[in-house]
């Protein structure tokens, strides 16, 4: 995909009232005219420069021909009131259209190669993260997420990723990115390639991905 059709599937995802309908936490949220609309809050979320909240929003009003700039305050109760579908959506059309077989993908001696690992991602310290996620290892004290990620080596795409809790089974997440492959991009399962470590052989994992040799991606350890 060029980036331009890029641009414009994710504009049209941020546009569609069916993405506010699914995202807002209340019926009334962005019923009212806002100083930063629906749409625009997605697309100033996906802007990622390397620099502090509110220079990102002095910029972001600029740039749209306004003079007086949203405080970092008054985003984050915006921010508030709608949750991360959005962001899913996004990346599921993308990946959706990316895969679809209309575009010449890189190969690797006429493969796609995969690559799974999992990690974990400390969060704030707070009671709700504390309750969400919970904690990893006997000694940690903050809270923690489980990251597992199905990644195009070739491609630099992160095409299935998974957030979880701190328990998180590493083992158990691939069988997902497995499934996942070989269940929704089954024409790229059956010729493809998975390179995992070695800690995820086991005699399930030998399963997950030999119950459909036809559409099952081959997998090899490092």
């Amino acid at each position: 995909m060029t980036i331009l059709e890029v641009l414009e599937l994710l504009k049209s995802i941020a546009h569609d009232y069916k993405t506010l309908e699914t995202a807002r936490k209340t019926e009334s949220a962005f019923t009212r005219i806002r100083k930063m609309s629906f749409p625009s809050a997605l697309s100033f979320m996906l802007d990622m420069r390397k620099t502090t909240l509110q220079t990102r929003l002095n910029l972001h009003f600029e740039h749209n021909g306004e003079s007086d700039p949203m405080s970092q305050q008054a985003f984050s109760k915006l921010r508030n009131n709608f949750d991360h579908s959005p962001f899913v959506t996004m990346h599921k059309a993308l990946i959706e259209k990316e895969y679809s077989g209309a575009y010449d993908l890189p190969l690797w001696n006429g493969y796609h190669l995969f690559g799974i690992d999992g990690s974990f991602l400390q969060l704030p310290r707070n009671q709700e993260m504390y309750k969400a996620f919970g904690t990893h290892g006997n000694k940690n004290q903050c809270p923690c997420a489980g990251v597992s990620v199905l990644f195009d080596v070739l491609h630099g795409w992160a095409v299935d990723p998974i957030i979880t809790t701190a328990k998180m089974n590493e083992r158990t997440e691939c069988e997902k990115h497995i499934h996942f492959l070989s269940q929704c991009l089954p024409h790229i399962a059956e010729n493809s390639i998975v390179l995992l470590d070695r800690g995820y052989a086991s005699q399930d994992m030998f399963k997950a991905t030999s119950e459909n040799p036809s559409k099952s991606p081959h997998h090899f350890e490092k």
